[in-house]
């Protein structure tokens, strides 16, 4: 049998090396090196993704057909209006109460407000106006800040890590939150979200691609 210091020397070495490890995941998260730049992805009619958040609910986007303007027409928050995105999943138009929208209202915030502006690399960042819930009007910042291997449900992808920031600035006490985004280029779309800090605000659900 091996000496005691011997061992002692070895378990020391295999800590460390775990330790190492560990430092590198977050959860079933891994950081990794970014391509230099990420395009905007190929849609399709038929692309779907399907979703389950933290507390069980399903999520689904799916595109339909395109339309002569080559815009996807989609699914989208409101059931009886329907939604049509551009190659990077914004919102372009919206057909709500017999009315063509293509410019955003408190109760379609998202028309003309993107979540991903292509091409993506590290650093780079950007910032919409959007509405709560509430139809009180807040500040949304996104910023690219690595890539990351991820694992959810739908499997192993390599993915962009998106910090956001979404900030009321009209309200008494002044709201804020964060949470984490990932899109991985594989799916063409989000595959991941995680809820951060929230300061006089609910948090942000996560949710997993399944």
């Amino acid at each position: 049998m091996p000496n005691t210091g011997i061992r002692t020397a070895l378990l020391a070495a295999l800590t460390l090396i775990a330790t190492a490890c560990a430092s590198d995941r977050v959860g079933s998260m891994a950081r990794t090196s970014c391509p230099g730049v990420i395009e905007t992805p190929a849609l399709y009619p038929g692309d779907r993704w399907d979703y389950q958040s933290e507390s069980g609910g399903l999520l689904t986007r799916r595109y339909e057909f395109r339309n002569s303007e080559g815009l996807l027409k989609g699914n989208g928050s409101k059931r009886t209006a329907d939604y049509y995105y551009d190659q990077a999943h914004t919102v372009r138009k919206v057909f709500a109460n017999g009315t063509w929208l293509t410019t955003p209202t408190p109760e379609f915030p998202e028309i003309g407000n993107p979540q991903l502006v292509f091409p993506l690399t590290v650093g780079k960042a950007w910032a919409v106006l959007w509405y709560s819930d509430a139809l009180i009007p807040l500040r949304k910042e996104f910023q690219v800040v690595g890539c990351e291997e991820v694992t959810a449900p739908a499997g192993t992808f390599l993915a962009v890590r998106i910090e956001v920031t979404d900030i009321f600035t009209h309200t008494p006490g002044f709201a804020s939150r964060t949470y984490t985004m990932w899109y991985a280029p594989a799916v063409k779309y989000w595959v991941k979200r995680a809820g951060g800090r929230a300061t006089n605000w609910k948090a942000v659900e996560g949710f997993e691609q399944i």
